[in-house]
Formats: structure tokens, sequence, C-alpha cells
């Protein structure tokens, strides 16, 4: 019970007044969350069509895998057009790969020819190597270095760096290295230009009152066809004129190039 009537009518006022304020702000707040709902209502509204029109978009282009799709008119031709471009470019590039290829092909382009009709061969050479033909009853023996000073001279004991010589019959077992001369030797057989042939290669032991002196590296290949023994012999001495290292070149001139006619 209120002490006196103007302090109960005070209190009453401030309760109602509390009342009031209660109210007030339990609307603010179903207000407020009212206006969050909507909110979030629209922007779930909002989202729900930029991806619906980004998905028909994709599905559009997706969709141009038809006939104009491959091809490049209407809406679906950015497509072919994407399309051809990756091809020719992918052609481009095949084609430019493809051109050091053919040229690593063969090297032994833009080499010197020789061709011999009478016995029946030919093949090509550096053409900055010297040449020296020597004829030996009715073959020419082919003398071939990289310098003067490492070519053979014809009818003498120096037969130079390289030769390429023709002989009539079966002479290989007269041309094969072997015996205690040699170290390291090794044999293999070959096949050039459809010819079996054999190939050695070896180290002269020591020097001795003729050929090549202790050291010297030897490779040779052996080819019998058309009645005639074709030797193909490479030497590099250790020192002096005939030092210097062309049997990658040589390897290449007998391998690639040596030929024999019908």
């Amino acid at each position: 019970m209120c002490a006196g009537f103007a302090r109960c009518a005070i209190l009453g006022q401030i309760a109602e007044l509390d009342q009031r304020e209660e109210r007030t702000v339990l609307r603010q707040s179903d207000a407020g969350q009212r206006r969050n709902a909507w909110v979030a209502l629209l922007a779930m509204s909002l989202l729900g069509l930029g991806l619906g029109a980004l998905l028909t978009g994709c599905g559009g282009k997706a969709g141009s895998t038809g006939p104009t799709g491959t091809g490049g008119t209407g809406a679906s031709g950015d497509a072919g057009k994407v399309g051809g471009g990756s091809s020719a470019s992918a052609a481009a590039t095949s084609t430019a790969s493809a051109a050091p290829a053919a040229s690593a092909a063969d090297p032994t382009a833009g080499w010197t020819r020789y061709s011999d009709a009478t016995d029946q061969f030919s093949f090509r050479y550096p053409p900055s190597w010297v040449k020296r033909t020597c004829l030996a009853d009715t073959h020419a023996s082919v003398y071939l270095a990289p310098i003067d000073a490492a070519l053979g001279i014809c009818n003498s004991g120096f037969g130079g760096q390289l030769v390429i010589s023709p002989s009539t019959g079966d002479q290989r077992a007269n041309y094969q290295l072997s015996g205690a001369s040699y170290t390291d030797l090794v044999t293999t057989t070959v096949t050039v230009a459809g010819v079996s042939g054999q190939r050695q290669s070896a180290t002269v032991v020591a020097s001795g009152p003729v050929g090549p002196e202790g050291g010297t590296k030897i490779v040779q290949y052996l080819f019998f066809v058309h009645g005639r023994t074709y030797l193909c012999y490479y030497s590099q001495a250790p020192a002096g004129p005939t030092h210097t290292n062309v049997l990658p070149d040589f390897e290449r001139l007998v391998t690639l190039t040596l030929a024999f006619t019908a």
C-alpha cells in the first residue's frame, strides 16, 4: 500500500512510463528483426538472380557445340573462332619445331660429294677437308684430311689420316686388325647402305719400323660387294699432323653418306 495518494500516483506514473518504454523497446526490437529479415531475404533474392544469370550465360556458351559452334557464325561463332585459333596456333608450333628437326636430321647436308663410276661407290666429306686421288692398277684410292699436312701421299709410306680404298676380290682377311700390335681391339658387325660389313677399332701398342706410331687410334670399316673390297680407314696419332680428332666426321662419312651403286 502507498503511504499517501500523491506518492502512489507518482509511482503509478513511473510504472506506466516503464511499461511504455518496455513496449517501445520491444516494438523497436521487433521492427529491427523484421528489417534484418527483409534485408537477408532481399540479399538472397539478388544472389539467386545473379547465379541464375551466370548459369544461363554459361549454358548458352556450352550449347555452342552445335553446327554453328564449330564454324563461326551467330552467337556461338566465338567458340568456333577460339577452337580454330587454338588449332592454328598448334599447327604453327608444330611447323616451327619441325624446321630445326628437319635440318638436324642430316648433319652432312652441304658436304662435298665424291663419286667413282668405275668402282661403283660414292660418299660425301666436309667441304673444308682436302682430298687427293691415287690410282693403283684400275682402282683409285681417295685420301682425305682436315689439313694439308695430314693428307696421304701417293706411293709412299704415309697414308695420311683418312683413306677410302677399293680393291678387287675379297681382301677382308688381309685388312683385318689382329695380333699383339694392337690393344683395346673391338670388332662389330655393321650395315651401311644395305650392305653388311665390319667395324674395327684399336690402339697401336708400340711404334715399329713401318706403320703408325704407338698410341695411334685406328678405326676402319670393311665391306665386300660387287666383287670388290672397300676399306674406309681412319688414324689419329697422339701428336703430329694427324693428331686432330675428326673421328665423328669420319663416322658420319661412312654411316650416313657411303653408298654402293649397281
